[in-house]
């Protein structure tokens, strides 16, 4: 029998420090217990939510139905041939700890994505990049129970709708669904992605010209030290998405503000909303316990454990600021829970 707990702290339970409280909270670390909580769900008419280890959610005071925590682990080779391998990892295997499991042994091309807190289950969610490389490159399918009727499915990337930080499981389409695993497709011949500018300058610091993948993991690993801790100083790492624009907004944009900050993709431009948000005064700035990093105009922090509803007030001030100082609309990148 599952324990089933009533009014539970979620404080630990999310990097942001919220102290919010769910009305039920349950882990499950098989498919059978997953499966005969959605039942129990379904005769009680009660909705369950997922939270993997919250590091990158706001939640609110209360969560009402239940809050369900998904531990299926496991990490398989399902498939192998001289260059490739397919992956199948359970969804509550931590990100960290998979990308140092394949570059110990010698699965390549996550090691950009090295240091990104959260479990396996939640990368899909949105899409998880950095340092020029997302999940989408290597997604192949996502497996998914429907919590309300327990049939499990398989979806392919594609129907995944992988983009920038966004995914089916941010839409209405994707609510009921529970992810319970991912397979990925990896190189077994070591494949360097090193272009990204902080990366790159990084390396070339170091003086290493050609990197092997243990090169481009411990360099990630040492930018990403220079964010804050959040069992430290509570945040969820960049608290809104860097902007997209087409060149013509861009080229508008650039004529009003010569120092603009954004960088060149295939359909555009993506624009720092760190740069912007400091030039709308807010960083370093604080209130309510909430505080913008004095050095990290990205990243939000919550040393008061402020409410989720008084973070999004505050989220809302810099957005309106940024808005109408450069016409752009800044989104979250946490999901509000």
């Amino acid at each position: 029998m599952l324990k089933i707990e009533q009014q539970r702290s979620l404080l630990h339970n999310n990097y942001l420090g919220v102290n919010a409280v769910a009305e039920r909270y349950c882990e499950v670390q098989t498919t059978e217990q997953l499966q005969w909580l959605l039942d129990w769900c379904r005769q009680h008419r009660i909705v369950p939510q997922a939270l993997g280890e919250g590091s990158n959610v706001v939640l609110s005071r209360q969560l009402a139905g239940l809050v369900l925590r998904i531990q299926l682990g496991g990490i398989h080779a399902e498939e192998r041939s001289r260059n490739q391998v397919l992956l199948r990892i359970g969804a509550g295997e931590s990100w960290r700890a998979l990308v140092r499991h394949c570059l110990r042994v010698g699965y390549y091309g996550l090691e950009n994505l090295a240091g990104i807190p959260g479990s396996a289950g939640a990368a899909p969610v949105q899409n998880i990049g950095a340092y020029g490389v997302e999940l989408a490159e290597f997604l192949q399918a996502v497996e998914v129970v429907e919590s309300d009727s327990g049939r499990c499915r398989q979806l392919s990337c594609g129907e995944c709708q992988l983009s920038y930080r966004h995914s089916v499981f941010q839409q209405p389409e994707g609510a009921d669904l529970l992810i319970t695993a991912l397979w990925l497709r990896l190189q077994r011949q070591p494949q360097r992605q090193c272009n990204y500018p902080a990366l790159r300058t990084a390396l070339d610091q170091q003086g290493i010209n050609k990197p092997k993948p243990v090169d481009i993991y411990r360099t990630v690993l040492r930018l990403r030290r220079r964010l804050p801790n959040p069992h430290q100083l509570p945040n969820v790492g960049s608290f809104f998405r860097n902007p997209q624009v087409d060149p013509a907004r861009y080229r508008a944009l650039r004529k009003d503000h010569p120092e603009l900050v954004a960088r060149r993709r295939a359909d555009g431009y993506q624009l720092s909303a760190g740069w912007m948000i400091e030039r709308a005064g807010f960083k370093g700035l604080a209130r309510n316990g909430i505080a913008m990093h004095q050095h990290h105009a990205l990243v939000l922090t919550n040393p008061g454990h402020a409410s989720g509803e008084e973070i999004l007030a505050f989220a809302t001030d810099i957005s309106s600021a940024v808005q109408q100082r450069f016409g752009v609309t800044l989104v979250l990148e946490p999901r509000v829970i």
